[in-house]
């Protein structure tokens, strides 16, 4: 049944977009609740900027992280290896060099509109123009944390979500950040808010460090830092090797991988295909709003899949690419993603899509734990290596198969090891949902005051 909503000329706000998205009833009325507590415009609580609009002038030594948007999540900044600019390219985009308090909002993509305030342990750092800053006056009431869970709020969604422009590369530009309507409560709820966001960034580096400490006894346990690789300029190979292996790009036969292969700790290992099952995800024939979530490449990441991204769901009759619990998920296709490895979690199976691979135990009682030992040591340098020695395809489309997964050799570390090492993981794992969980909560709690607030009005 087709629905309408009528607005007067009086009611008319934006003289720069009369579409009826702008003007929806469920729109109306939620700024109605928040006008009646009282709003700040963005622009007026603060300096609004976005970061540097030319081409970044890269540096490995400077120290000086590059936040992209597609860092930004709701309420935080993702972990993940930043590309470093020079000290000359930030002082001369001093302004968007990142400060104490400040809020980023993903302006450019995708998920236009979401908010995270600028984490200290990433400094010092800088953000491109697909980012803007909300720097926020000292006089003006608000803190950061607050205003950050705002925005994320459904009070400040339906804001950002209609002040987009553009579809398939949304737009959240700077004159219409600064239209935000933001809620002005009392001090002692915002330090309420405050305080959840605190307590979850403290979670969110407990569960980084449980990870490292991982990654640490790994390196460690199998000498991975001891590892001198060659820098060939130039190597040959065997015609009968190009025959028996059916590959002929020079990067396969890089003596860098061969210096990997004949290495100590890969004496006596197993190939991921002795330890497990591989079947590659499933192409379902179409897309349906009930079902199964999909578990695609863009929702790898290690250690856990980012259950954010699997928006889409299938109905799926194939059982064996459906995920169970101590599953692994390898991103097995795409520029950027290929190489991913992520542990399923009881909460977190899915059905795997075209361009993942399932990977999955085979019955073997004589090996425990390892599962996440395998997913760690595929993460490492070394191991992504021995993923993309196997590369096919286009610098387009990239991609793995499965029977050359399958021949990657896995070290098998001593049993107590593999027992520390998914601990350990698991640990971190459970720690950063403790903290997803404290984010949920400075949300719906911003979202409870502000209605308590306005039903006193």
């Amino acid at each position: 049944m087709a629905t309408w909503n009528v607005i007067n000329l009086s009611e008319l706000e934006n003289f720069k977009d009369f579409s009826s998205e702008y003007y929806r009833a469920d729109n109306i009325q939620k700024s109605n609740v928040i006008r009646k507590i009282g709003t700040i415009r963005a622009g007026n609580a603060g300096f609004i900027t976005d970061g540097e609009h030319g081409s970044p002038c890269w540096s490995e030594t400077s120290g000086i992280k590059y936040i992209t948007a597609e860092f930004i999540k709701e309420n935080y900044i993702e972990q993940g290896d930043f590309k470093q600019i020079t000290k000359e390219q930030d002082k001369k985009n001093a302004r968007a060099r990142l400060q104490v308090g400040d809020v980023l909002v993903y302006s450019v993509g995708a998920y236009a509109g979401l908010a995270a305030v600028a984490e200290p342990h990433l400094f010092p750092a800088n953000i491109p123009r697909s980012v803007a800053i909300i720097r926020l006056n000292k006089n003006e009431n608000l803190n950061a944390e607050y205003v950050s869970a705002f925005i994320n709020s459904k009070y400040g969604k339906f804001q950002t979500f209609r002040l987009r422009a553009g579809n398939s590369q949304p737009v959240l530009a700077l004159d219409k950040i600064r239209q935000i309507e933001i809620p002005v409560i009392e001090e002692q709820f915002q330090k309420e808010i405050q305080s959840y966001y605190q307590d979850s960034y403290k979670q969110r580096l407990l569960s980084q460090s449980l990870y490292h400490q991982a990654e640490a006894l790994l390196t460690k346990e199998l000498q991975l830092d001891k590892l001198q690789l060659p820098k060939n300029k130039w190597y040959t190979a065997q015609y009968s090797e190009v025959v028996d292996d059916g590959r002929m790009d020079s990067e396969y036969f890089s003596p860098v991988v061969k210096k990997i292969l004949e290495a100590d700790f890969l004496k006596g290992s197993f190939t991921i295909g002795g330890l497990f099952y591989i079947v590659r995800g499933y192409t379902p024939k179409s897309y349906y709003t009930m079902g199964v979530p999909m578990v695609k490449t863009k929702s790898v990441r290690t250690p856990v899949i980012d259950k954010k991204r699997i928006e889409d769901y299938a109905n799926s009759n194939e059982s064996l690419t459906l995920t169970q619990e101590n599953d692994l998920i390898l991103a097995a296709m795409g520029v950027g993603s290929l190489g991913r490895t992520s542990f399923i979690t009881q909460d977190d199976s899915g059905v795997a899509i075209d361009g993942t691979l399932r990977i999955f135990r085979k019955k073997d009682e004589n090996f425990k734990y390892v599962e996440i030992p395998t997913m760690l040591f595929l993460s490492t340098e070394i191991g992504q290596k021995l993923i993309y020695r196997g590369i096919v395809g286009s610098t387009g489309i990239i991609s793995v198969t499965d029977d050359y997964l399958a021949k990657i050799p896995v070290p098998m570390v001593d049993e107590p090891i593999r027992k520390k090492l998914t601990e350990l993981v698991l640990k971190s794992i459970d720690t950063k949902k403790q903290s997803q969980a404290l984010l949920a909560r400075a949300k719906t709690r911003v979202e409870e005051l502000i209605e308590q607030e306005a039903n006193k009005k």
